[in-house]
């Protein structure tokens, strides 16, 4: 599994490198990175999945947001429900259904951090928030490229982009982060890679906007939505106490553990603790019986006699 770890990362640093092309590059070229990016992306995602929840956490990604992604997007084009009435360019390469490939990926590149991420805060809504978030950056940006395009409605309208959309999103996204946190093993949680890559989503889809795609309320909205999705994670302790599983005795003590690293950082003292709560155990399951002070100073004296 550490390979498999190790692979996740240089995809997850390729997908970076490639999004940072991205806003110096036009044309075909663009279009490219886009769709290297997301899969870049998605496969760290996926052998992220692998190293901490195996095969199973895999087949649940897949499962649920690569299929459930094809299906909601196949649906929506051709009924306007959930999201609205779209349609698309058949400017991303391979389809399904009508839908590129590449946007089932991107539903799963983003799902795995934003499920574990939910999961360190307590909440699948808080993944669903920051899938939703997440697109307020992410469609007005494809738009403008010419991936797809929105039919006139009477929906209000962010960034030409009707709320419709985000309403969509966020249904879709609880729903899906609902069903992989029932699939996905309880020990998969938030580690450096998929929390490094939502750091990066956040802050590269905010400088982008701002600086290089001249649309600097797009960029402001979106980072003050994702944020505040954010929130909740980053709320919780840097650091906590957890238990070594399948220990007993001094070993079974907590040691100090950063959750995004998951490595011990400073091992609680052990050996006082646990003599002390054999002492406490002892007392309260078998405790001494109690010696009256006058029995003793009369036996003591029947002694002497």
């Amino acid at each position: 599994m550490r390979i498999v770890g190790r692979a996740a990362v240089a995809l997850g640093g390729l997908a970076v490198l490639v999004q940072i092309v991205y806003p110096l590059v036009h044309g075909s070229t663009k279009t490219a990175c886009t769709a290297i990016s997301v899969v870049a992306f998605f496969a760290a995602s996926l052998l992220h999945a692998i190293s901490v929840g195996g095969v199973r956490a895999a087949a649940a990604l897949i499962g649920v947001c690569v299929f459930g992604g094809l299906i909601v997007e196949a649906v929506g084009t051709r009924t306007g429900w959930p999201f609205g009435r779209y349609e698309y360019a058949h400017t991303l390469g391979w389809e399904v259904f009508g839908v590129p490939l590449v946007v089932a990926l991107a539903w799963a590149m983003m799902g795995w951090p934003a499920l574990l991420a939910a999961r360190r805060a307590g909440s699948v809504l808080v993944g669903a928030a920051i899938l939703a978030t997440w697109d307020l950056f992410l469609d007005p940006q494809m738009v403008r490229d010419g991936h797809w395009r929105w039919a006139p409605t009477r929906w209000p309208k962010l960034h030409g982009i009707p709320l419709s959309n985000a309403l969509g999103w966020f249904v879709v996204a609880a729903l899906m982060m609902a069903v992989l946190d029932r699939l996905v093993p309880a020990d998969a949680s938030l580690t450096a890679l998929p929390a490094a890559m939502l750091g990066w989503t956040w802050f590269s889809e905010t400088l982008g906007h701002l600086v290089f795609f001249h649309r600097p309320s797009v960029g402001v909205v979106g980072a003050m939505a994702m944020a505040a999705a954010l929130g909740p994670v980053l709320r919780r302790p840097v650091t906590r106490l957890v238990a070594r599983p399948g220990l007993r005795g001094p070993g079974a003590w907590p040691v100090l553990r950063t959750p995004v690293l998951r490595r011990p950082v400073v091992p609680v003292v052990r050996p006082v603790a646990w003599r002390l709560e054999r002492v406490l155990g002892r007392k309260h399951s078998n405790p001494m019986p109690q010696v009256d002070p006058k029995a003793t100073q009369r036996s003591g004296s029947r002694d002497g006699e």
